[in-house]
């Protein structure tokens, strides 16, 4: 049965419209403090209503406005350097 379903999945999704992502990068300052947030915001699901995208790096952001009120879910103080 799995094997059918992924089967199934793959020749549905080979038929349907790609998805469609906007590229975000979302800035957000509070007093000193200015935070920066890059990855994607799904703007339209496609093909991967029924077979899921693989794994990566790119993380999906909300859909925010201005003004509006955010919560921290993860803090990485990372600082990267080009080499």
């Amino acid at each position: 049965i799995r094997l059918y379903e992924l089967i199934w999945r793959q020749f549905v999704a080979c038929q349907m419209l790609p998805a469609k992502y906007l590229s975000v990068n979302l800035f957000v300052g509070a007093d000193d403090v200015e935070l920066k947030a890059r990855g994607r915001t799904l703007v339209f699901d496609g093909y991967t209503k029924v077979m899921p995208p693989a794994k990566t790096d790119d993380t999906l952001l909300p859909d925010v406005k201005k003004g509006d009120k955010l919560t921290v879910d993860k803090l990485d103080p990372s600082q990267h350097f080009t080499k």
